[in-house]
Formats: C-alpha cells, structure tokens, sequence
C-alpha cells in the first residue's frame, strides 16, 4: 500500500493555447489524478506493453518526480473535459550531465480525438518543452501501435529500439 504524499506547492508555469473549445495544458498530474485514470487505463488497454501485469500506477512516483521538478505532465480538455494527456520525464542522464533531456513516459489522446489535433498538441508539448530548456525529446512508440513514421514526418530520427523479457 502506498503512503500518503502531500507534494510541495507547485506553480504551473506553461501558458494554455486553445484552439475553439479545445485547450492545451500543463496540468497537475496529482490534483487531476482521478480524472486522469480511466484516460491511463484505456492507454494500457490498447498499447501496455505488459499485458500479463494488472495496471497499477504509482500515483505516489508521479507526485514524488513531479514535486522534485523532474515530471511534466500536459493535458488535452475538449469542452473542459479530458480527452489526452502527456507525460514526460525531466533529466539531464549520466552520460551528458549537462543537456536536459525530455523522456516521454506516455501519449495519450482518445481515439475520437486523434488526427490533427493530437499532432498538434504533440507540436505544443515539443515547444514547451524547448521553452523550459530540454536540448533532446525522447519519444517511443509502442510496438503494438507502431507511430514510428509520424514521429519521423514530426521531424524526429530513430534512435534506438528497445525489447523486454518477462523473468519468470
């Protein structure tokens, strides 16, 4: 069981865009963690690459990396709702201690939203995430989903390929 953490005060400090009644977001992944869940689920559902693991997300790692400064997390709300969602992870890593890279953890958006509004908000991230100082946006795709050639149209190359082994 998880213990209880009260993360520190944190100031969002991305400005929203909004496209009619759709809006782009930094959002709080703690205080929107229960709207945030059936949004996490249904990405599980159609692209977890452990299907034989239940979904069981650490909503006390993601506040812990988000009060350390070292997660961001932005939103997409249609009409207020959510309907997508990014999370990143911030890190300059050992072997270029001083370039901060930008590790997406996950891309989410609803299948009903996809299309150009979903490459959009993937253009959004990519400039906020410039803003805040990332040299290097790490993006994966999951082999059950494969996005590798949208990714390479958004101007990214391929960098590595990566393969799990279940240790029973």
């Amino acid at each position: 069981m998880e213990t209880q953490v009260t993360p520190k005060e944190r100031t969002l400090f991305v400005t929203p865009e909004t496209h009619g009644d759709t809006v782009f977001a930094e959002e709080d992944i703690v205080a929107s963690w229960d709207e945030a869940l059936p949004l996490m689920r249904a990405h599980h559902v159609e692209v977890g690459p452990l299907p034989s693991r239940e979904f069981d997300p650490s909503k006390e790692g993601y506040a812990n990396l988000q009060a350390a400064g070292s997660l961001m997390t932005f939103s997409i709300r249609k009409a207020g709702e959510l309907i997508g969602y990014a999370t990143f992870y911030l890190s300059k890593p050992l072997h270029y201690k001083t370039t901060l890279f930008a590790m997406q953890d996950a891309l989410y958006v609803e299948p009903a939203h996809r299309g150009m509004m979903a490459i959009r908000f993937i253009y959004w991230t990519d400039r906020v995430l410039k803003a805040i100082g990332a040299k290097y946006i790490v993006r994966h795709t999951s082999a059950r989903m494969e996005n590798g050639s949208m990714y390479v149209g958004l101007g990214y190359m391929p960098l590595d390929s990566s393969y799990i082994l279940e240790v029973r």
